[in-house]
């Protein structure tokens, strides 16, 4: 993981702040002065900042914001003895995520840490559903048939994913109504009904472009809906 970088010039904080890291997997620099941090800060990915401000040699907002330029991904955590909110706004500003007030404990340092990286931790996109010559994209927030493009709505591409992850087996009118209409009132029954009718013409007009089947939106009869492809289940 990118190196974590502690600028703190008291020796008995320093090191507590350090083996913490270490424990956590960090490969940490500590630094007792702003220079110094700076300097560290080039010498390759740093994914964690934890920075006291009354440094000997240089005002800690001005490392703060130094080392927001340099690493706009990392995680700053202020940590000082200045407890103002002038101060703690100050510090936000400068490019801060967060501002701890000493006396702290490292427990409360690293659950911080750990909001802050789930938040910033990047979310791999939702995998196409493919199901025979059928591909739903919701993250592209597409649907083709044999590779032709079927030019939905979003209304239909929401409910055509959502048949498509249970292809082949019945999904409950109820389900559908509670998923895609927040309000499932008569007008929400309509609007559905409007849905599948358009969402099952596109997508035998794609098919008979691509001269492909085109998936199958069955009604089940006082119960739901089913979409049959053939021969596959998506994945």
């Amino acid at each position: 993981m990118p190196g974590a970088l502690v600028v703190e010039d008291d020796e008995i904080i320093g090191r507590i702040l350090a083996a913490g890291l270490e424990e956590q997997g960090h490969e940490v620099t500590w630094c007792v002065t702003g220079a110094l941090a700076l300097r560290a800060a080039t010498q390759g990915p740093v994914g964690v900042c934890i920075v006291d401000l009354g440094l000997p040699d240089a005002e800690g907002l001005d490392v703060v914001r130094s080392l927001r330029r340099s690493h706009p991904q990392a995680v700053i955590v202020v940590a000082t003895a200045r407890g103002e909110a002038i101060d703690i706004v100050a510090g936000l500003d400068a490019g801060a995520d967060d501002y701890l007030v000493k006396p702290f404990t490292m427990m409360e340092v690293l659950a911080r840490l750990r909001a802050h990286t789930r938040r910033l931790s990047p979310v791999a996109p939702p995998a196409p559903l493919v199901a025979g010559a059928l591909t739903v994209d919701t993250d592209r927030r597409t649907v083709s048939v044999g590779g032709v493009t079927a030019p939905v709505r979003p209304k239909e591409l929401e409910l055509l994913a959502l048949l498509a992850r249970s292809v082949g087996r019945a999904v409950s009118r109820q389900v559908v109504l509670r998923e895609l209409w927040p309000d499932p009132g008569r007008s929400a029954q309509k609007s559905l009904n409007v849905t599948l009718t358009t969402l099952r013409q596109k997508l035998q007009e794609a098919a008979t472009t691509a001269g492909v089947d085109a998936p199958v939106i069955t009604t089940l009869h006082s119960f739901g809906y089913r979409l049959e492809v053939d021969g596959a289940a998506c994945g």
